[in-house]
């Protein structure tokens, strides 16, 4: 599995095995958003959660470990000796590997750095010219890159003065933005909008502006591609998606040189200028099921700079890829993506296969399963394999989500966390097992909520002068509140508990901080009650006053 759900979010994902904090209709609470759009002083209130990943593949590097010095490539100022490759100090030094790579993924990168007292190694991940990332200090490095496609090697440069060694060197693919789905849902199951997914580190963030969205009640579904992908109950629907020959499929032109389809091409004449070209083949599919499916197309020569968008005409409205990989098509790639189609209530689809050829932007012609700009463009095979979606396994699915543009009674309660880093882009600090990113991710909640019982707690000391005379030797007032939270259910009071010990926790903008205490709620008789109330003391901040006598 790559994908790992952070607990004590606003938004709770688990595995499609467990019920806890679901959508079903005994659950009486659902997590309220509204329903607006940003501000000069407010942002945008949006749907977000993050989960982590880690490689669900082995290591692409091959001997980092340096058991010996195979399939590295060392000048003569690196030594590979005791499972370490040691730069020789006097002139600067390189070794590198060629890896196989996919322009535009990410990767996780590992190394460990020793005996550095001086100097600095430069790490060129399948980029030249600019160093990738630039290790200055002894330590365990994870570096997480994309690959930018100017070579497939990865590469450590040594200064001249550089006396390090490096030792348990791994490269790991990791998911990348258009490999990960996440969908906003009816409760019902059906399908709303996709998730914005970015990535930051280790971490996935989603999120979709509530502003773009109905009214309503939602539930949230991730799929992890890593384990999902492996489903051996998946059922491909082409026949010939290899295209050996013409037999399965009907090709046509809107205009000019129709393409042709024979040893395992699908090939678009050249000099096309937003025209359309398209192969069409019939398939069957199980219907009246919600089915998860993996797309894929593996491409021939293509003309550089083209973009490739897969998408499929299902009966009720166009299921897309989006962008698959989100960056120029290359030749001789595959590129995946995994989406989830609703039940249809049709028996028999047509599969379109369009290319729309331009040099000067992209068609506006709906639909487009596959288009990008160029001539003598070539498609080596296509693939839509599917399964019922509740035999699948490594799906997520969230609890109840509700956006509303009426919020009256409620207040945003909000965590922030410190920035760690200023000096990196985007600035980011970490706070309680969450990534924060400044201005775009905080854990925010709209509760009802009630203070009451506004108190003072003091502390204070006396001293006793020689004359007999007693006097403050200071005194500290604070003005506090018991803050109520109205009832929500246990993984709303999860990330009460959160937000309240995040670095900044404020409600409607003004900032509190709480005593070191357990947070409990009441979920009355015997703690059974499916939501609770709970209650904490809180102090204002900027509400302490202080007086000292020296």
């Amino acid at each position: 599995m790559a994908l790992i759900p952070i607990m004590g979010q606003p938004v709770n994902l688990v595995p499609n095995n467990e019920r806890a904090f679901g959508c079903e209709p005994e659950n009486g609470y659902c997590v309220l958003y509204g329903q607006d759009e940003a501000t000069d002083t407010d942002p945008a209130e949006a749907i977000m959660f993050e989960m982590r990943q880690t490689p669900c593949g082995a290591t692409i590097v091959s001997n980092g470990t340096f058991a010996d010095g195979s399939d590295w490539t060392a000048d003569a100022n690196v030594v590979i000796a005791q499972n370490k490759a040691t730069h020789v100090v006097g002139t600067s030094g390189e070794i590198t590997q060629a890896l196989t790579v996919t322009i535009g993924n990410y990767y996780q990168i590992e190394v460990t750095v020793t005996g550095m007292s001086a100097g600095t190694i430069d790490i060129y991940f399948t980029q030249a010219g600019t160093p990738s990332y630039t290790i200055s200090e002894n330590g365990v490095y994870t570096i997480y890159l994309y690959d930018i496609g100017d070579n497939d090697d990865i590469a450590f440069v040594f200064s001249a003065d550089c006396d390090a060694a490096i030792s348990n060197v791994a490269v790991y693919k990791l998911l990348n933005t258009t490999e990960i789905i996440a969908t906003l849902n009816t409760i019902d199951g059906v399908f709303v909008a996709n998730m914005t997914i970015d990535l930051f580190d280790d971490y996935v963030l989603a999120s979709v502006d509530t502003y773009t969205l109905s009214e309503g009640c939602y539930s949230i579904v991730v799929i992890d591609p890593c384990e999902s992908a492996s489903y051996a109950g998946l059922t491909e629907v082409f026949v010939d998606g290899v295209f050996d020959d013409a037999g399965e499929w009907t090709v046509a032109a809107d205009v000019g040189v129709a393409p042709t389809i024979s040893g395992g091409l699908f090939n678009i004449p050249a000099d096309y200028f937003y025209k359309e070209s398209t192969a069409i083949q019939a398939f069957n599919i199980p219907t009246n099921v919600k089915l998860f499916a993996i797309g894929e197309i593996e491409t021939g020569n293509m003309f550089t700079g083209g973009i490739v968008e897969f998408s499929t005409d299902l009966v009720n409205g166009l299921i897309q890829f989006g962008q698959m990989g989100g960056i120029e098509l290359m030749s001789n790639l595959t590129y995946t993506k995994t989406f989830i189609i609703n039940a249809l209530d049709v028996s028999t689809l047509d599969q379109i296969v369009k290319h729309t050829a331009s040099t000067g932007g992209f068609p506006s012609v709906e639909p487009n399963p596959f288009y990008f700009p160029g001539d003598n463009n070539e498609i080596k095979r296509v693939s839509l394999r599917v399964a019922p979606f509740s035999e699948v396994t490594g799906i997520f699915t969230s609890n109840c989500i509700k956006v509303s543009a009426d919020v009256s009674g409620t207040r945003k309660v909000e965590g922030f966390a410190e920035l760690l880093d200023e000096s990196s882009n985007p600035i980011k600090g970490r706070s309680l097992g969450f990534l924060f990113v400044d201005d775009y991710f905080w854990l925010r909640a709209r509760l009802g909520v009630q203070f009451s019982n506004p108190h003072t707690p003091t502390s204070t000391d006396n001293n006793l002068s020689s004359n007999g005379r007693t006097k403050k030797a200071y005194a500290q007032v604070t003005k506090a509140w018991d803050l109520t939270f109205h009832a929500v259910d246990e993984n709303m009071h999860d990330t009460i508990a959160n937000i309240i010990n995040c670095d900044s926790f404020q409600i409607e903008g003004n900032e509190y901080v709480t005593d070191e205490k357990e947070y409990t709620a009441n979920y009355g008789e015997n703690g059974i009650n499916p939501t609770a109330e709970s209650t904490i003391e809180v102090q204002k901040v900027d509400g302490t006053r202080f007086n000292t006598n020296q």
